[in-house]
């Protein structure tokens, strides 16, 4: 071997930086992920809270006695979200159970609960209802939200979660599907 090569072979300075260079990218788009996948999974149990919350309005009967039932409501819901969710692009479901209908019922028939992605364009959720009976009635109350993915190592770890129900896997444009669903039955306010 050349004398010359044999310095460049022995001269093991800078393997640190190289192996450093080689690891980092993937090990920071790691932690972003985790960080996200975090907040993400806060967003999730804020947005619980805050359906159940709402939800409260109407089994008490305070979002029905008021001016306007549906504004109230939306009120509610954004008064607590807090700064982890967009309120404007909450999409909710508040359907009124006839009396020979059960919650299971309910949960299989889209003629009582719309689906939450709109069959015909799956980048879309279906419309809002706001329909929250009146005394003694049965209500599901259900809030859906297109959570945006920032990073891809996030979007990875979602999709790895995978779901076997249609619409609740990963949706277009690096979105992962929230939902938040409550179960009532009015008071005699």
């Amino acid at each position: 071997m050349p004398r010359f090569a044999k310095i460049f072979y022995k001269n093991d300075d800078g393997v640190t930086a190289i192996e450093f260079a080689i690891f980092a990218v993937p090990f920071l788009l790691l932690i972003m992920g985790i960080i996200e996948i975090g907040i993400m999974t806060g967003a999730a149990t804020v947005l619980n809270g805050a359906t159940e919350d709402a939800a409260r309005q109407i089994r008490t009967g305070q979002a029905q006695e008021s001016a306007d039932a549906e504004k109230w409501f939306k009120d509610e819901l954004c008064n607590n979200v807090y700064a982890l969710l967009d309120c404007s692009k909450f999409t909710y479901h508040v359907i009124t159970l006839a009396n020979d209908e059960d919650f299971t019922d309910a949960s299989t028939d889209t003629t009582i609960m719309p689906p939450i992605v709109d069959p015909s364009d799956n980048t879309k959720l279906t419309a809002s209802q706001f329909h929250p009976g009146k005394q003694n009635d049965r209500i599901i109350v259900r809030v859906s939200y297109d959570y945006p993915i920032l990073t891809p190592m996030a979007g990875l770890l979602t999709i790895l979660s995978g779901s076997s129900n249609k619409g609740f896997e990963d949706r277009p444009n690096r979105k992962r599907l929230l939902v938040s669903t409550a179960i009532i039955q009015n008071e005699p306010y």
